[in-house]
């Protein structure tokens, strides 16, 4: 009798260890295809300024690298732009094609902020650079 009661026990057992080993790939899968929803990449075409938003100092090596190519004469650069500026300026772009702008704190306030600048400069198209996973909420908001 004891060796029958064994065997539900051991069938239980790998039944749950499937069943969490199955909810784990499905939670990985979700989690990976969310992080995918959340990036987007439209094609570039040359511009009239560079957006970079405030955050991680990447974002002004991409943003160095598009000018270096030609894609927009000037860079605006939101949120913590001294900081932002003297990286662009070590990666060799010049003071003046940087326009600063460090007041804003927020996503939606680097949209405030930066559209007032676009505006006043008379620029009529922009490339924004943000990181990846920030970008579909930055397309929203701009």
């Amino acid at each position: 009798m004891r060796r029958q009661q064994k065997v539900p026990g051991f069938i239980t057992l790998v039944s749950r260890f499937l069943r969490w080993t199955g909810l784990l790939v499905l939670f990985l899968w979700a989690l990976k295809n969310a992080g995918n929803y959340l990036v987007v990449s439209d094609p570039l075409e040359p511009a009239e300024v560079i957006v970079v938003l405030g955050g991680e100092l990447e974002r002004v090596d991409w943003a160095v690298t598009l000018y270096r190519e030609g894609y927009a004469p000037y860079i605006i650069l939101s949120g913590a732009a001294r900081r932002m500026g003297y990286r662009a300026v070590s990666r060799g772009v010049p003071w003046e094609a940087l326009i600063l702008e460090d007041e804003a704190r927020s996503t939606y306030e680097n949209a405030v902020f930066c559209r007032r600048i676009i505006l006043e400069q008379g620029f009529r198209s922009a490339i924004v650079v943000s990181s990846p996973y920030h970008m579909r909420r930055s397309k929203f908001t701009f």
